[in-house]
């Protein structure tokens, strides 16, 4: 993930890199994310018009974290909304996942996670 000053989020897919390999799928989903920022200039992504599914939106409310994307699953489009709580100023972990449907009739398919990550500076 990328959080931009102005509380916009690239959310890059889950399963680049990280956990095929045990023993460096951190290190092998890291270069996968580096060389994306520069292949496709991310540092800048958010001053740009974006497609609305290019760029998710996140809020922080006390010690709370919010982050609201649009994910491709089975060629359509869905938003995902992760909630989490903030650890410290390097890190927070993600406790909660809901899956919103295009569907009307279906309910949003709540998750409980257990996942921290930690923060990165980047620099413009």
């Amino acid at each position: 993930m990328i959080f931009y000053d102005n509380n916009k989020i690239y959310v890059m897919n889950y399963f680049d890199g990280l956990k095929f390999d045990e023993k460096n799928s951190l290190k092998v989903a890291l270069d996968k994310l580096e060389k994306r920022i520069d292949e496709f200039d991310l540092k800048k992504i958010d001053k740009r018009e974006n497609h609305i599914s290019t760029l998710g939106k996140y809020s922080i409310q006390n010690d709370t974290i919010t982050i609201q994307y649009f994910r491709f699953s089975q060629g359509d489009r869905y938003l995902t909304e992760l909630k989490g709580a903030l650890i410290d100023i390097n890190s927070f972990n993600i406790f909660q996942r809901i899956d919103y449907s295009s569907s009307l009739l279906k309910k949003p398919k709540l998750k409980l996670k257990n996942m921290t990550y930690n923060f990165n500076n980047y620099k413009n």
